[in-house]
């Protein structure tokens, strides 16, 4: 008999603790991110800037056997307009590498080979040597042409409320598949500033780090759901804000 009282006891802790009213276990909530980041998905990219380094005589250093020194990674979104849109931390890959402090002011930091791949697949697609630089409207994200390759629409809408989805990595080179992994969360009340920018509080990642999201607004209309794309979640002065597509595209 206490066995059994035990027992029920713990039922009614668990129905307490994961009951209808707890958002965790909210399944139409769940449905619908996933329904969310399935229909954006094809429009995620994993981008990889590598770098060397070189001396003054001319000598470049790299790592080990490999073609590069350092590298970066961020996700960037594909526009409508065949733009690939990223976080402008990428363009300047020795910034947040650690191993290049130590040769800082002893070497000079060139760009070699940019690589992006679908979010989706294993192995990169693309791979590019950029001579001019990618065209930086706002210092916080910045935008290359990929060629035929289409993306999500625009709204030029400061929208009040919507849909982010933040990429985070587990390691510092999350190239294998599950090193990326994503969060959404629903935003409401957007204040946005003069330039544009929507300051939100900033997400809880532990010791994983942020590369890169997006802001979307849905649109429900009778058959369908629409998404459309309205700001770029970047770095900015050390903190991660959104910018808005319509200050971008003036």
């Amino acid at each position: 008999m206490k066995k059994i009282l035990i027992l029920l006891s713990l039922v009614y802790m668990i129905h307490l603790i994961y009951g209808q009213d707890n958002p965790r276990l909210n399944s139409s909530l769940i449905f619908q991110e996933n329904l969310d980041y399935k229909a954006l998905s094809s429009t995620f990219y994993l981008v990889c800037q590598e770098y060397t380094i070189i001396a003054e005589d001319g000598a470049q250093k790299r790592r080990g056997s490999k073609n590069y020194f350092g590298r970066a990674f961020a996700v960037g979104v594909l526009s409508q307009d065949f733009k690939l849109w990223m976080p402008s931390y990428v363009w300047f890959p020795w910034s947040t590498d650690p191993d290049f402090r130590q040769f800082e002011g002893q070497y000079v930091p060139h760009r070699t080979i940019l690589k992006i791949r679908r979010l989706e697949d294993l192995v990169y697609t693309d791979t590019f040597n950029l001579e001019k630089t990618p065209i930086d409207t706002t210092d916080i994200v910045l935008f290359f042409h990929i060629g035929k390759k289409d993306g999500i629409k625009f709204t030029d809408e400061l929208i009040k409320e919507g849909i982010l989805i933040t990429f985070y990595a587990s390691n510092p080179a999350p190239e294998l598949k599950g090193d990326v992994s994503y969060s959404i969360s629903q935003l409401t009340d957007l204040n946005w500033d003069t330039k544009g920018i929507c300051q939100i509080r900033e997400l809880e990642m532990g010791d994983r780090v942020i590369i890169g999201g997006a802001l979307y607004k849905r649109i429900i209309v009778p058959g369908k759901i629409e998404w459309k794309l309205a700001g770029f979640y970047a770095p900015s002065d050390g903190k991660w804000v959104i910018k808005s597509v319509k200050m971008l595209l003036k």
